[in-house]
C-alpha cells in the first residue's frame, strides 16, 4: 500500500526483545556508509528511539560499540607503493566523526586506540567483562580499503584496562567484540590484489590474547552474515607437547546486520541461563512480508 509506514529499526529490535530485561547493547561497527556526520545523528536517533521503546532506558554504562570500516573516513589520495599505512589516531581529521559519536554516548573523549570496555552484572548472577576492540588501526586509503589490524599495544593497553593483567577472574564471562573477523566467513572470498581480506592481519596474536586471558567468546561484524564456529587454542607460546585437555576454547560469533543491499537484515541476542550461554539469531523484515523471527538458536557452554 502506497504510503505505509513501516517500522522503524528500533521497533524491529524491541520486537524482538519482547519482554525480556535489556541488559545492554552492543554495536559491532559499519555504523555509516563512509563516516558522514548525517549517518551518525541517525545512529543517536536509533538509540534514543531504543530508549523511548524498552521499559529501562540504556545509557553510557550498558552501550558499548567500536568503529567499523565505513566510520573512519578514508584519505584523500592512494598509499604509495611500497609505503605503510599510518597509524589512525595519527589522522584526526578520519575520526572525528566518530568520536563524536563516541563523546556524545560517553561524555568521554575516546583513548587512542578507540578501544572500551564494561563490566555488567546480570541478574542471572553472571558477571561479564566485555571489551570492545578497535579492528581499524591502520589509516585507510582509496586503494587499501577495508583492512583490519589490531596491534599489540592495543592489546596490552585493554588488558590493562581491564584488570586481565592483575588476576583471572573465574567468575567473570569474558566477550571480546571487534568489528573485523578472525575467520572468514564467506563461503570463497574474492580474489582480487586490490580487495582487502576480511580477517585482520594479526588474527593469531589475537588469538594467543583472548587464550592468555580466558575470553570465552569473540564478536565480530563486518560482512553482514551470521556465522559460529568455535577455536581451540594452546594455552601459552611454543608448548612442545600438546593434549586436547590443555586447549582453550574461544567461540566466534558474526552477529549479522542491518541494512547492506543483498544481505539478510539479522540482529543477535546474548542471554545466559545456568551454565550455558545462548545466541539467538534474528532475521528481520523490512518490507513486512514476515514476522521478524528467530532464525538460529546456539547453545555455549561455559
Amino acid at each position: 500500500m502506497a504510503g505505509k509506514v513501516r517500522p522503524t529499526l528500533a521497533q524491529h529490535i524491541c520486537n524482538c526483545i519482547g519482554s525480556k530485561k535489556l541488559a545492554g547493547l552492543l554495536i559491532s561497527g559499519d555504523i555509516t556508509s563512509r563516516a558522514e556526520p548525517a549517518g551518525f545523528q541517525i545512529a543517536k536517533q536509533l538509540l534514543r528511539d531504543i530508549n523511548y521503546e524498552v521499559p529501562v532506558p540504556l545509557n553510557s554504562e550498558n552501550i558499548l560499540i567500536c568503529p567499523g570500516n565505513h566510520d573512519f573516513k578514508r584519505a584523500s589520495t592512494d598509499l604509495p607503493d611500497g609505503s605503510e599505512p599510518s597509524w589512525i589516531y595519527n589522522n584526526e581529521e578520519s575520526t572525528k566523526e566518530f568520536a563524536e559519536l563516541y563523546h556524545a554516548i560517553y561524555k568521554l573523549k575516546p583513548n587512542r586506540y578507540f578501544a572500551s570496555g564494561k563490566k555488567i552484572l546480570l541478574s542471572s548472577g553472571h558477571i561479564l567483562e566485555i571489551a570492545a576492540l578497535n579492528s581499524l588501526m591502520l589509516q585507510q586509503y582509496p586503494n587499501f580499503d577495508g583492512h583490519g589490524y589490531l596491534s599489540q599495544e592495543q592489546l596490552d593497553y585493554v588488558a590493562r584496562q581491564m584488570g586481565w593483567y592483575d588476576s583471572k577472574n573465574q567468575n567473570a564471562v569474558r566477550i571480546v567484540m571487534m568489528h573485523h573477523h578472525y575467520l572468514p566467513t564467506c563461503y570463497v572470498e574474492v580474489m582480487d590484489v586490490n580487495r582487502a581480506s576480511s580477517v585482520v592481519y594479526d588474527a593469531d596474536r589475537l588469538m594467543n590474547w583472548l587464550t592468555e586471558y580466558n575470553v570465552k567468546l569473540l564478536l565480530h561484524g563486518h560482512k553482514h552474515k551470521s556465522f559460529v564456529a568455535q577455536i581451540s587454542y594452546p594455552k601459552g607460546f611454543c608448548q612442545n607437547n600438546i593434549t586436547t585437555d590443555e586447549l582453550h576454547k574461544v567461540a566466534i560469533a558474526g552477529m549479522g546486520g542491518t541494512g547492506a543491499k543483498g544481505a539478510d537484515n539479522k540482529l543477535a541476542m546474548i542471554s545466559f541461563d545456568n551454565d550455558e550461554m545462548i545466541i539467538q539469531f534474528y532475521r528481520l523484515y523490512s518490507d513486512q512480508i514476515s514476522q521478524d523471527q528467530i532464525c538460529q538458536t546456539v547453545k555455549l557452554r561455559l
